[in-house]
Order: structure tokens, then sequence, then C-alpha cells
């Protein structure tokens, strides 16, 4: 799901009814290379258990006001088994919800999206 945000001011690329908006919308996506590529070649053991993979991680754009992670223009299903990295993609709060200088205009929620952005890298970093 992505997270509460206008539809009044979109943009062409994220369409109402492409994914559910909601509340409940902290989470990330990860997308890895599969164990056996097309093609036949298989992958070194070592990269499969993790050891040295490279990581991706996508934080959509925007304006802070609208998009999502989730989007399917975003799934790195083919980025993660051409490249063989793993992609993670993040949805943060937007808008009123994530950057409201009114909710406490010297606190850490003021920010709260930024907030999202930054535990996401701290769970990839991990």
């Amino acid at each position: 799901a992505a997270c509460m945000q206008s539809l009044t001011d979109e943009g062409v690329w994220f369409q109402p009814g492409l994914v559910p908006i909601s509340e409940d919308c902290l989470f990330l996506n990860v997308y890895r290379p599969r164990a056996e590529p097309r093609g036949g070649a298989s992958r070194d053991e070592a990269v499969l258990k993790g050891a040295g993979m490279p990581v991706m991680l996508w934080i959509h754009g925007g304006s802070l006001m609208h998009g999502a992670g989730s989007l399917p223009t975003y799934n790195a299903t083919g980025l993660a088994a051409r490249e063989g990295v793993v992609v993670v993609t993040v949805n943060y709060r937007l808008g009123v919800f994530g950057f409201s200088p009114v909710v406490a205009p010297a606190g850490p929620l003021a920010n709260s999206g930024w907030l999202d952005q930054r535990e996401a890298m701290r769970w990839v970093q991990k």
C-alpha cells in the first residue's frame, strides 16, 4: 500500500487506484536474484548467502507529497536478476503525515518522513 497522500496533484506517473492507499504503509519491498539465473549459469554460493552481494536502496521521489516504493513501476525483479543485486524499495510518510511543521514545529515529528527513510537505511545496513 502507498502512504496517505493527496490525489489532486499526483502527476502523470501515479494513477489513483494503482496501489491501495493506507495509513498502514511503512514497509520495504526486497528483490533478490534467483538462485539460478536464466541462461543456465549458476551464482556463486557465497553471493547467494549474502556475502558481498551489492544492495541498492530505492527511495521514491514525488516532492515529499506523493508516490510509493510499491508502485509497479519500481518492481525490481528484473534488475535484481539481471545485475545480481539486492534491491530494496521503501515507503515513507508523505505530506502532512510526514513533513508537517504544524504537528511539532521544534521536534522530530515534524519530519517523520525523513525518520522513516533513515530507519529504512538502518534496516538495510543490518
